[in-house]
């Protein structure tokens, strides 16, 4: 198995054979990833074709912005990508109650200074 050395950015620095790695042009390919909560049956029109693909709890389904792609929606099924997407939104769910309660206490403390002016 041979090595690929990724920058934190995501950047390709080399592979352990100096070969071409191909590499998107557009740092903007993925439009939307979901993860599937039970099994589905995705069905998605395109202005050329019908694209239907089956998934299962756990998987991902990955959309591309451009249309040009042969295939404009994949499923993946891959654990650590899905318990990444899991923790992510755990981690984002934390953060909006931590923004809801200061905005609550900053609101309080705001009603308590204004009351003190009067």
């Amino acid at each position: 198995m041979r090595n690929l050395y990724l920058t934190a950015r995501g950047a390709i620095k080399m592979n352990d054979n100096n070969e071409p790695v191909y590499e998107s042009s557009s740092r903007c390919a993925i439009d939307s990833v979901y993860l599937i909560n039970e099994p589905t049956h995705v069905i998605y029109n395109t202005s050329k074709k019908r694209i239907e693909l089956d998934a299962q709890k756990g998987d991902i389904l990955i959309k591309f912005y451009d249309s040009t792609f042969e295939t404009p929606i994949v499923i993946v099924d891959n654990k650590e990508w899905a318990d990444n997407i899991i923790k992510y939104n755990e981690e984002e769910q934390r953060r909006a109650e931590r923004w809801a309660a200061e905005k609550v206490a900053n609101e309080k403390e705001s009603t308590k200074f204004n009351s003190d002016i009067q």
